[in-house]
């Protein structure tokens, strides 16, 4: 069995749009992992698909489910 791991680091509309067009090219059914970072303060950091956008907000989420985010503590601000 092989995998093949993906970083990306980018601002939330990059990385939602990349993850979109993995799963046009069928790149998000589990031979892919995919690792996300984000250095920024995000304000929807649990919900990093969403943009208001009800056609593919759906999508987006379903897209977003093979994707590891990992966040830098920010003043608190990513502690629950």
């Amino acid at each position: 069995m092989c995998f093949s791991v993906v970083i990306l680091c980018g601002v939330n509309e990059l990385i939602r749009d990349f993850m979109l067009e993995a799963h046009e090219q069928q790149m998000a059914d589990g031979d892919y992992v995919y690792i996300s970072t984000d250095v920024l303060a995000v304000d929807n950091y649990e919900q990093r698909w969403v943009t208001g956008n009800k056609d593919s907000d759906g999508l987006a989420k379903h897209c977003f489910e093979p994707l590891l985010q990992v966040f830098r503590p920010v003043a608190g601000k990513y502690r629950r």
